[in-house]
């Protein structure tokens, strides 16, 4: 497995702004998720498919990030705590940070430039659609069961849904695409473990 992480040159995906409704402590959780999920993407490793091997292989890079850019330290603070797990101090400067997108986005990809200097394995991530589309149902119904998203997808599916390319009820799997890249398959299982988080996050609010 690659654990290299992001290209130096490669910019991250947007941090969702809705996660900003968070207390302090899940809203650094969802931080710290976000940033190993854009590390996997970046070397082609699915959401779905992350180790804890790896993800403490992140943890550890995390550890000695450091970027040459005085201006981008708080961003490099914040990544060194949630790396420690920190979560209660850094959700707060989480929320600072983001009030300026464009600010907080370029010093992200400063200290991925700066911690991923000596690769070259890297390739474009690409954003979570499916992640996305389930918020999207459970903020409209934050009881929403598995059997009643797969209801969903289902339609979305039969009107032609650039997201949901197949349900495959026989092997209960489903194929679904990102923006930016192929096809890819999920089981019915794993598909159940991502709502119940969203449905954690979403009554958290």
């Amino acid at each position: 497995m690659n654990e290299a992480g992001r290209h130096a040159d490669t910019p991250l995906p947007p941090f969702p702004l809705e996660y900003l409704a968070l207390p302090d402590e899940d809203l650094a959780a969802a931080y710290w998720w976000w940033w190993v999920a854009a590390q996997a993407e970046a070397v082609g490793i699915s959401r779905n498919d992350i180790t804890p091997e790896f993800e403490e292989a992140i943890r550890r890079k995390t550890w000695r990030a450091e970027t040459e850019n005085i201006t981008n330290a708080g961003i490099e603070k914040i990544l060194h705590l949630l790396a420690r797990n920190d979560f209660a101090r850094s959700g707060a400067m989480i929320r600072k940070h983001q009030l300026d997108r464009d600010a907080q986005k370029a010093a992200l990809d400063e200290v991925t430039k700066s911690r991923n200097r000596q690769s070259d394995n890297g390739r474009k991530p690409r954003l979570n659609s499916l992640n996305s589309l389930i918020l999207e149902h459970v903020s409209q119904c934050p009881a929403l069961s598995i059997d009643e998203l797969l209801d969903r997808l289902r339609k979305l599916e039969a009107e032609g849904s650039d997201i949901i390319d197949e349900i495959d009820d026989a092997k209960r799997t489903l194929w679904w695409r990102n923006k930016m890249g192929p096809a890819v398959e999920i089981t019915f299982t794993a598909l159940s473990q991502r709502l119940s988080r969203v449905r954690k996050i979403v009554r958290s609010r």
